[in-house]
């Protein structure tokens, strides 16, 4: 491969990773935005005595957390792939290591799971499970708590 494609390929590489922190931005930002829009609505049928269907915007905002949550797994799973490219193509052309605008920190192979671990993925993965277990759990409770119809 030549160096002029290789720099091609890697401004490409680059193109991609922006794509998919974007996509992981915007993910993270209608998952909350929604899931305060559904607390919301609880809010507002518990307000109004529609304590039968609280637990549904529960429920959703509970699901779009998990669904939240595989989808960053798998930006993960890509950045992870663009980041490697990356690396093998920074040490073809001769530039330092870091994955050139985006600046991150290089992570060599073989390398204990806690150094592998990004912070930024990790944060989210628990926020969105931490979502999704308080939300689950209060629509539990409204549901076992609430009067049975007869």
């Amino acid at each position: 491969m030549r160096r002029s494609d290789r720099e091609t390929t890697y401004m490409h590489v680059l193109k991609v990773t922006e794509l998919f922190m974007d996509w992981r931005h915007r993910v993270m930002a209608f998952t909350f935005t929604v899931t305060a829009g559904l607390l919301a609505i609880s809010a507002w049928m518990y307000d109004r005595d529609l304590k039968e269907a609280i637990a549904a915007p529960l429920i959703l905002g509970a699901l779009l957390a998990l669904a939240s949550a595989v989808f960053d797994g798998r930006n993960q799973h890509i950045l992870r792939g663009c980041y490697e490219l990356a690396d093998i193509l920074e040490h073809r052309l001769g530039l330092p290591s870091g994955l050139g605008p985006l600046g991150r920190i290089p992570i060599e192979k073989g390398a204990p799971w806690w150094k592998r671990l990004n912070t930024y993925h990790v944060v989210l993965w628990s926020a969105y499970m931490l979502l999704f277990i308080l939300l689950s759990g209060a629509a539990a409770y409204v549901l076992i708590s609430s009067p049975s119809p007869r």
